[in-house]
């Protein structure tokens, strides 16, 4: 088989596969020191069913009222079809409210591993009740 074709199938094997949680729309008010989980977001190579490391995140906007925490880990995702559940890095944002009462806006950005991939940019609106 000529070595274009084997590169091009290479390259078709790089798909991956992504899983936002839409969480970050603002959930109920929360009171101080609860926490809410904003997304979690992983990256899976199905053609080769082979997780990559976690996508990085960048906070572009710090919230005034509570803080966003950027966790690590490694975890099980489905990755669908012959490839099952396939442990890879997984990424974890949450909000975790302050003290004071009020509506905090922050924003971050998930970038992926595959070069093909655009940054992802999110924000989001959080009430708080304060003390």
């Amino acid at each position: 088989m000529p070595r274009t074709v084997v590169a091009l199938g290479a390259v078709a094997a790089l798909l991956y596969a992504t899983c936002p949680t839409a969480a970050f729309a603002a959930s109920p008010a929360l009171r101080p020191g609860q926490e809410v989980v904003l997304g979690t977001y992983f990256e899976i190579w199905p053609g080769v069913c082979q997780g990559v490391a976690r996508p990085v995140v960048v906070i572009t906007q710090r919230p005034m009222l509570g803080e966003l925490i950027v966790q690590g880990g490694q975890a099980p995702h489905d990755a669908g079809g012959k490839c099952g559940r396939i442990p890879t890095g997984t990424t974890t944002v949450l909000y975790r409210a302050g003290a004071a009462a009020g509506d905090d806006t922050y924003a971050w950005e998930v970038r992926y591993q595959h070069a093909r991939r655009a940054p992802m940019k999110l924000n989001g609106r959080q009430t708080l009740t304060g003390r």
